[in-house]
């Protein structure tokens, strides 16, 4: 019974190839996924944030009916006539849509229907709410991507020094300014700061380096 209340019957979440859809904060966005790893092509080019672009997929493979609405009225009465809001995308070599409209009178539910023409549903709204997303929300804000456990050599220089270390036999040495055995915790540590260091926002029109500057860094590191 679950099965067959799937909209998209058994559409798999990692079978989606791309997806378009208008986000939270009105940019028309377009998502694709090339080797295995999710792009934004639309409206700027830019690594995608694979959790929350996985998340999108997983929404649309798991949108399930609640009911159809017998003898449905106009699109318009539902808030799926022009204007609604929609996404498109791609499975198994097939397009899709789902148009989202007005939330039920009665229930935690939003009217939804497959196409322009298609049978008026109703949905969880939690299930239309995973496709809410901003567009700074599909975007990749980890300005470093490493395996951590392969790093053998950290340089790091700012305003008034710096210090280069190396990974030898499995424990951190430091080559410079003194060469000496490094402080394994604050090593970890600095390691640490640079997994986890995530963006706020993004400038897609950035000034000249001179004026941010980024001509001279305060700080650098090179892993």
């Amino acid at each position: 019974e679950a099965q067959a209340k799937l909209l998209f019957g058994d559409l798999k979440a990692e079978s989606v190839e791309w997806i378009e859809l208008r986000t939270s904060d009105g940019k028309d966005a377009r998502l694709e996924r090339k080797d295995g790893v999710w792009h934004v092509t639309r409206p700027v080019e830019f690594p995608a944030d694979g959790t929350n672009a996985d998340a999108v997929a997983s929404a649309l493979a798991g949108v399930t009916s609640e009911g159809v609405i017998e003898d449905a009225q106009g699109a318009e009465v539902y808030g799926l006539g022009e204007g609604a809001r929609g996404v498109r995308f791609r499975a198994g070599g097939a397009d899709h849509e789902l148009r989202t409209g007005k939330k039920t009178p009665i229930g935690a539910n939003n009217y939804v229907a497959t196409g322009a023409a298609g049978p008026v549903y109703t949905v969880a709204s939690f299930r239309v709410a995973g496709l809410e997303k901003s567009l700074d929300d599909l975007r990749e804000r980890r300005p470093l991507r490493f395996d951590r456990g392969g790093v053998q050599r950290i340089e790091a220089n700012w305003i008034d020094g710096g210090v280069v270390l190396e990974r030898q036999d499995g424990k951190w040495r430091m080559l410079a300014p003194l060469d000496t055995d490094a402080d394994a915790e604050t090593v970890e540590t600095l390691l640490s700061d640079l997994v986890f260091l995530r963006a706020n926002g993004f400038v897609d029109a950035p000034p000249p380096d001179a004026e941010v500057g980024l001509d001279a860094p305060q700080y650098r590191v090179v892993l």
